[in-house]
This record gives C-alpha cells, sequence and structure tokens, in this order.
C-alpha cells in the first residue's frame, strides 16, 4: 500500500478520526481497482515496492515522491467514497449497530450522499490530473509507456472525460466518458474507419498510440474535427442506454419520484423521451455535419493525406489511344 500510518491518509483524505487499521482493506481496493489500471502493474508494484523498503519517505527520488504524492491523490478520495457507507454502521457477532453519542450525530442521509458524490468528483480530478501528469513526465516512468494500461488508455482518439468535454459539454464528464467508452470504440471501427479507409485511419491510430506521437499541421487540424464528430456521435449513439440500467432486478430506469439521487441545487426528474429524442437527433446531425467537413477538409487538402483514397468524384473518364477507357485525376 502506498500508505503506513493514519496521520499520513489525514493530509489527502480530510479524516478527523480514523483507524488505520479499519480502513487499509478499503485502501488496497482502492489501489488495486482505480489506480493499477491508470498506472499498470508493473510502475505500481515499483512504487509500493521501494515505498514499503523505504525507513524514510525522504530516501525516494525525486521522481518516486511526485508519483507517491499523485497516486495519493487519486487514493485518498476514493477510500472516503468507498469507506464512507461502510463507517456507517459497526458489525460485530450481535449484528450491524449505528453508533451515536450526546456530541456527536450521525450525518443525515442527504449528507452521506452529498459527501460521497463530492468525493468521488475529487477522485475523477485526480485520476486525471495523474494522467496528464505522467503524458508530461513519460521518460522518468518508462515502465508505464510499455504497459497494457497504457495501450488501452491510448487505444481511443479521445482519451479522457476532460478531452471529451471539449468536444461535447456535460455536468459530469469524467462518468460520461466512462460510460459511454465502449460506443466510442464503435464510432471509431465503424463510421471513422469506414470513411476514412483503413490506410489514412491506421496511419493516425498509429501515430496516436505511440509515447511520442508527432502530427503534421493538417493532420492535427483533421484530428479536431475528427474527435468532434466522434463527441457527437457517441452522445447519439450511447444516450439512449444511458438512463437504463441491466442488472438483477432485470432493466430499470430512475424511478420519477426517486429521492436518493444527488439532485444538485435544485430538484431534478428523468428527462422525457421527447427531450431525449431531441438530443439524440441534434447530435447525430451535428456529426454529420463535422464528419462531412472532415472529408471535404481531406480532399480540399489531398496531398497531405497520401494514404486516403482516391474518391470517386475527383475521377474522371479519359480514353487512351487504344480507345480504352482510362481514369485519372480532375
Amino acid at each position: 500500500m502506498l500508505f503506513k500510518t493514519t496521520s499520513k491518509i489525514k493530509e489527502y483524505a480530510e479524516f478527523t478520526e480514523i483507524n488505520f487499521a479499519s480502513i487499509s482493506l478499503t485502501i488496497r481496493q482502492v489501489e488495486e481497482g482505480e489506480l493499477v489500471p491508470i498506472i499498470g502493474t508493473a510502475l505500481y508494484d515499483s512504487l509500493n515496492t521501494v515505498y514499503t523498503a523505504a525507513a524514510d519517505e525522504s530516501t525516494l527520488t525525486a521522481s518516486e515522491k511526485s508519483l507517491l504524492d499523485k497516486c495519493r491523490m487519486l487514493i485518498a478520495p476514493y477510500v472516503s467514497f468507498y469507506y464512507a457507507p461502510k463507517s456507517e454502521i459497526l458489525l460485530s457477532d450481535s449484528g450491524p449497530r449505528r453508533s451515536e453519542s450526546a456530541n456527536v450525530k450521525t450525518a443525515y442521509g442527504y449528507q452521506v450522499v452529498n459527501f460521497r458524490e463530492q468525493k468521488l468528483r475529487e477522485a475523477e480530478k485526480a485520476a486525471e490530473s495523474l494522467i496528464l501528469f505522467l503524458e508530461q513526465n513519460k521518460t522518468d516512468y518508462p515502465l508505464w509507456t510499455v504497459s497494457d494500461e497504457f495501450k488501452n488508455y491510448r487505444s481511443l482518439f479521445i482519451k479522457t472525460g476532460s478531452e471529451f468535454d471539449l468536444y461535447f459539454r456535460s455536468a459530469s464528464p469524467q462518468r460520461n466518458y466512462f460510460a459511454w467508452r465502449y460506443k466510442m470504440l464503435d464510432v471509431e471501427e465503424q463510421i471513422i474507419r469506414q470513411k476514412l479507409g483503413d490506410d489514412l485511419f491506421d496511419h493516425l491510430k498509429t501515430i496516436d498510440a505511440s509515447a511520442s506521437p508527432v502530427f503534421t499541421a493538417p493532420e492535427k487540424l483533421l484530428l479536431v474535427k475528427l474527435k468532434k464528430t466522434i463527441a457527437y456521435f457517441t452522445v447519439c449513439f450511447a444516450l439512449p442506454f444511458h438512463s437504463v440500467r441491466i442488472d438483477a432486478n432485470g432493466i430499470t430506469i430512475i424511478a420519477a419520484n426517486s429521492t436518493v439521487t444527488n439532485k444538485d441545487q435544485e430538484p431534478r426528474q428523468p428527462a422525457n423521451n421527447s427531450a431525449i429524442n431531441q438530443i439524440i437527433t441534434s447530435a447525430e446531425k451535428s456529426a454529420q455535419v463535422w464528419l462531412q467537413n472532415a472529408i471535404d477538409f481531406i480532399e480540399n487538402n489531398i496531398s497531405d493525406f497520401p494514404d486516403y483514397p482516391v474518391p470517386v468524384s475527383n475521377v474522371a473518364p479519359l480514353a487512351d489511344q487504344s480507345g480504352s477507357t482510362v481514369y485519372g485525376l480532375i
């Protein structure tokens, strides 16, 4: 684990009173479930080994200290998020019990909900901050750039919730990004690849997936257009599934009279089908416009994209000396 003492985790998690032994299991679960999928098993094991062996954190290298700090910024709010529901009761041979004294009262349900929501937002921001830190310091952490986790992170053109928010704004971009990521893969493979052709699509993908991608100026402009297309198509295809949950209870939606969801400042209710369909239709139209914009850009700058297949509209029939019809660029 990347924490050893109660005092150290208090610096990051804002605990007032906590028994380190009580939360150690939650720390381990967070590190395995939330941290390792970002930095990779090899880098985590390396950092954990040197940290565990160090008698004092001052003996760590500067790069190890920086990474440890970024990891802790992610771990601590996630621990608060996951541990809060468990801390509300005491479990013993006599069954679950609620602890309360004359001076210290158990928090109201809405307070716990708001607390967990805030901690989740902090954790999501910390996760993206960690990714940005690793991106900016790739040479210091080669174990990250050769990991499967790095390849998975680099597998899509839009790589984080914050980046997705640049192309389509939403109230919780990090959560939406991970909820919609599987649809982004569909969009890239079924729409973008089909429109660009395998050669150009694979060319862009190969560069984008490398540890230090270098694009030409036209390729950078094209990627902006493609990312706008991907974002809008993703919303269009993912939105119908967004309010639906498939679990042991079957297929369910949010109840209209729900009192357990976070309502922010004002009460809200699930959008009706008309509102959802309007967003889907609008997103699809925007996606089609941006996709055509991207294709027009390629065809108007065809020399900058030699891997793009020559469009049929740019080919005109010519007659050679034998009288046979051949084709040449207009």
